[in-house]
């Protein structure tokens, strides 16, 4: 089992796979969960997946609470996806074979869940 030591020295230790959980992952206060894909690829596979739910356990540790609420939850998504994002740019950066701008695009069937270039604003 693997242990993340975060903000304030507390330890986060993710589920490796919930087969419980189908086709999503989630911090839920305590702990990351991350879900089995229906299409044979686990939520546990994708980086830009476990960094997201990492984010939330990252601003959860720095602003407890915060996930109350409906704007506090949009707060958590959008630092989540941020956080994501700038961890695997690197990875996207001159890769013709990565959407640049898709986050979580294993997930759903390779539909893209997220997109960084798009012009939606709270609450859309």
């Amino acid at each position: 089992m693997v242990t993340y030591r975060v903000v304030k020295s507390a330890v986060l230790t993710p589920d490796g796979v919930d087969p419980s959980t189908v086709d999503n992952a989630f911090y839920d206060g305590s702990e990351i969960v991350l879900g089995v894909g229906s299409d044979g690829i686990n939520e546990g596979e994708d980086a830009s997946g476990i960094i997201h739910e990492y984010g939330h356990a990252v601003l959860d540790q720095q602003a407890p609470g915060l996930l109350q609420g409906q704007e506090a939850g949009a707060y958590h998504e959008a630092f989540g996806d941020l956080l994501a994002y700038f961890t695997t740019v690197d990875l996207r950066t001159g890769n013709d074979q990565v959407d640049q701008a898709c986050l979580f695009a294993w997930a759903e069937s390779g539909d893209c869940i997220r997109r960084m270039d798009d012009d939606k604003v709270y609450p859309d």
